[in-house]
């Protein structure tokens, strides 16, 4: 079985990554197969493009959706964003620089990254004094700071907020940024329907969207109850699987 379609899209942790953050070699091969056929493929991650970029550089998707959906980058070239407003930026700054409550500030700005920690000084990381106000819109502004702090910021700036398990930043970004709208703008720019879009993800919006949507096995119930297909309960080895048998069967 073949399925007709134009662009496949993972998503990097829980689907391509392993628990410990590497490519199998058989989801490797895989995907230099794809590389090699008519399907575009593209990875989506919360990662900035930074860090991103480590996993990106080895497999070389045609499509990057990063840090969160706020960029899309195409064979490394930015192609299309979702930033918070001038204000929202300057504001959220201003307002987690003034809070003793706030030891962190980063700010993500297309490829580059700007903190207050001088310690962090290197490529694409720049150090920037957070009191003096912005004079461009950012992606995304991170910061280790409480819940609370960032509910009131949140509610202020109309802006978004969510941290992960197992880390201490809360993210900031434009509540209009998501990764269904980076799908649906990378699928307008490649102009092509997103009906003749996979997506191997756990978000549930971007399953709704896409012609074929794939849960991973590790998904909540929820999301398999939306996907088409999930994969089997071994994913590097579902996944390999399911680009044999449906991707890329001639």
């Amino acid at each position: 079985m073949c399925i007709t379609n134009k662009l496949i899209l993972f998503d990097l942790e829980g689907v391509l990554l392993k628990e410990d953050r590497t490519f199998s070699q058989d989801v490797l091969k895989s995907l230099i197969k794809l590389k090699d056929s008519e399907v575009m493929f593209g990875v989506m991650t919360s990662e900035l493009w930074l860090k991103a970029s480590g996993y990106t550089n080895t497999i070389s998707p045609d499509i990057a959706i990063v840090s969160d959906g706020t960029q899309v980058y195409k064979d490394d070239e930015f192609i299309w964003g979702q930033s918070l407003s001038l204000e929202q930026s300057k504001g959220i700054v201003r307002d987690l620089s003034n809070n003793p409550r706030c030891s962190f500030i980063g700010i993500s700005s297309g490829k580059n990254i700007f903190t207050n920690d001088p310690s962090e000084d290197r490529n694409y990381i720049r150090y920037r004094d957070m009191s003096f106000p912005l004079k461009q819109a950012v992606d995304k502004v991170l910061a280790k700071t409480t819940k609370e702090i960032a509910a009131e910021i949140c509610s202020k700036y109309q802006c978004r907020s969510f941290d992960f398990d197992g880390d201490d930043l809360c993210r900031f970004i434009s509540n209009k940024a998501d990764f269904v709208t980076a799908v649906e703008n990378t699928c307008r720019i490649l102009d092509i329907d997103i009906k003749e879009t996979i997506a191997v993800t756990s978000d549930i919006d971007v399953l709704k969207a896409v012609g074929v949507g794939v849960a991973p096995a590790g998904a909540s119930d929820e999301v398999k109850d939306i996907a088409g297909l999930i994969l089997g309960e071994d994913d590097s080895d579902s996944l390999v699987e399911f680009l044999k048998e449906v991707i890329l069967s001639e």
